[in-house]
């Protein structure tokens, strides 16, 4: 469970972050326009309350991420289904909470609870995977980060079992290699009594 919790704030970080980067680098080359898409006679809360609409998405992203973190390390190319569905469910949440920023713009109706929640999550499951659609090219750049992103963080988080395994280190070998030869010595003390007395052997050997 706590690799799970350390998981969504990892990916919900790593995801807000560069998506929040790439899109103010944006802003500043475009002066803001046309980075995210837009319909016609639509208010662009969106584009006024930019950073609350990229959380929501990495939100959802991070949820889905955390979950399938262990699959997405042994299976990356379901890196490629978890930020294709991103959008599609996140998209109920955006409609809501663009209801929200209208009613705090004074549009504030009277059954407000069932507009926000019925209304704001089908209009938003209708239309918001329209928006990210039109969002071109911010959607295609968080899309590639976002692919190769969460293959890397899910093996970094869940190593394979061959990965995981260290090699000996030096100082740990050189240990085990004087106690194998200690080990051979203990095993034959009279092995360099043997190399001494072989001159001595042949010596005695010439004498008449």
């Amino acid at each position: 469970m706590k690799k799970r919790l350390l998981a969504f704030f990892a990916f919900f970080g790593c995801s807000f972050g560069l998506a929040a980067l790439v899109y103010h680098a944006m802003a500043l080359l475009t002066k803001g326009v046309l980075i995210f898409g837009f319909l016609p006679r639509m208010f662009l809360y969106h584009w006024i309350y930019p950073n609350q609409y990229i959380a929501l998405v990495c939100l959802i992203y991070a949820l889905l991420a955390a979950a399938f973190a262990p699959r997405i390390a042994r299976r990356p190319s379901l890196a490629i289904w978890i930020v294709l569905a991103t959008p599609l469910l996140a998209s109920p949440l955006g409609g809501m909470l663009w209801h929200l920023h209208d009613m705090l713009a004074g549009y504030f109706p009277s059954s407000w609870q069932e507009k926000l929640l019925l209304d704001g999550a089908l209009e938003g499951a209708e239309i918001g995977w329209l928006i990210v659609l039109l969002s071109f090219p911010y959607n295609v750049i968080c899309a590639l980060l976002g692919i190769r992103g969460t293959r890397r963080l899910a093996q970094r988080l869940y190593p394979a079992p061959e990965t995981a395994c260290t090699a000996t280190p030096p100082a740990e070998t050189g240990r085990a290699e004087g106690t194998d030869s200690a080990l051979n010595d203990a095993k034959d003390p009279n092995g360099a009594n043997d190399t001494n007395d072989a001159p001595d052997a042949a010596a005695s050997e010439k004498l008449p």
